[in-house]
């Protein structure tokens, strides 16, 4: 898994308190992971508000002001690195599932269901924890109501180089019948999975399948075409 950059050093970066060289080293691995990225623009909205809430009333016009240089950061940020980063090789194994609400629906689970322990699954994935999913999920009997939550465990068993167990997880989701977007999403996981195991000719078959459809997937899945596997050695 990527080392990803610090928040500390994300609010330096939004900040302008990072110097020229590394604040060129930070925004290329911006370019490159879309965590940080996300993370980057979360960090420079808190900033504006922060701004805009402390700021005097008698210098409102300099907070505006200093809004407007975080607002072109920001569009820097949602704009300019999503459309340099579409034309590198995309790997699946970097892509976090968004953690929506339905996740953990715990309104749905039938008794008997361990749903502190779900909620903490997803709330650990939400914060790029993939080794406590790991650990929290493992062993654990998901119900039918909670097949979003699979997605997640198959997604950091990836991250944590457990391909296999990750393409298991996606086989018992039935992932053709799954609606969208989690559809897309699993093929896109399993896209990962399968060139981690270094099953190569299913995953060209699958990256070619991906980038024949519209889906939210299908440009990057062009990228994919003729990638060699990253097979763990352990494997």
């Amino acid at each position: 898994m990527n080392d990803h950059v610090s928040e500390d050093r994300l609010i330096d970066l939004a900040a302008g308190l990072v110097p020229g060289g590394e604040s060129e080293s930070l925004l290329a691995h911006l370019r490159g992971c879309a965590s940080c990225e996300s993370r980057f623009v979360g960090v420079c909205r808190d900033l504006e508000r922060t701004k805009l809430r402390t700021a005097p009333s008698r210098s409102r016009l300099v907070a505006i002001g200093a809004v407007a240089v975080l607002a072109a950061a920001i569009l820097v940020a949602v704009v300019l690195i999503p459309i340099l980063r579409s034309s590198r090789y995309v790997d699946p194994s970097a892509y976090w599932l968004p953690v929506e609400e339905e996740t953990v629906d715990l309104r749905a689970a039938p008794p008997g269901v361990d749903e502190a322990v779900f909620a903490e699954a997803a709330e650990a994935y939400r914060r790029h924890d993939p080794a406590r999913v790991v650990a929290l999920l493992t062993g654990k009997t998901i119900p039918s109501s909670h097949d979003p939550l699979k997605l997640l465990q198959a997604s950091a068993l990836l991250k944590t180089a457990d391909p296999i167990s990750a393409l298991a997880v996606l086989e018992s989701l039935h992932v053709e019948s799954l609606p969208q977007p989690y559809r897309d999403r699993a093929q896109w996981i399993r896209l990962g999975a399968l060139r981690a195991a270094g099953r190569d000719a299913e995953a060209e078959a699958l990256a070619a399948d991906i980038a024949s459809r519209s889906g939210e997937f299908a440009r990057a899945a062009r990228s994919q075409s003729g990638r060699p596997s990253r097979k763990n050695p352990a494997q």
